[in-house]
């Protein structure tokens, strides 16, 4: 379990649903990134 992190797709313009089944079989939280979107790694400081 963790954080599956999708980012620059091509293309950009399509809504999140496109995306959303890239995380099938993943039980963790899947997070689909925008421009501009800041991302922390690790453990919050």
């Amino acid at each position: 379990m963790g954080t599956l992190v999708l980012s620059h797709m091509v293309p950009g313009n399509r809504p999140d649903s496109t995306w959303e089944g890239c995380g099938a079989g993943f039980d963790g939280r899947l997070v689909i990134g925008h421009d501009l979107d800041v991302i922390g790694v690790g453990a919050p400081a």
